[in-house]
């Protein structure tokens, strides 16, 4: 599990590398990959719960960044899901 993470947060660095709004979309969905390999990996761990939900936030937040990122530059996502991640109530 720790090399599946370690892959995710290497994705995270490469799409960092690519520059303009498919980079940044990129960037943000790999990054929700990367906080979930790593909930996922705190669930086998056996850590505290406020962990795992700190990571489960981070990639719905990063999934919802990716997709404001990807409409600002036009990209058009109808799905309903779409809407419900750009409207998703966070705590700040």
């Amino acid at each position: 599990m720790e090399a599946v993470c370690a892959l995710a947060e290497s994705a995270v660095r490469a799409a960092s590398d690519h520059h303009g709004w498919r980079g940044r979309v990129a960037f943000w969905w790999l990054s929700a990959i990367a906080a979930t390999a790593q909930a996922a990996h705190a669930v086998l761990s056996e850590s505290h719960n406020s962990y795992v939900q700190e990571k489960l936030t981070a990639a719905v937040r990063s999934l919802r960044d990716g997709l404001s990122e990807g409409a600002a530059a036009g990209s058009k996502m109808a799905h309903p899901i779409m809407t419900w991640f750009a409207h998703f109530p966070f705590d700040k």
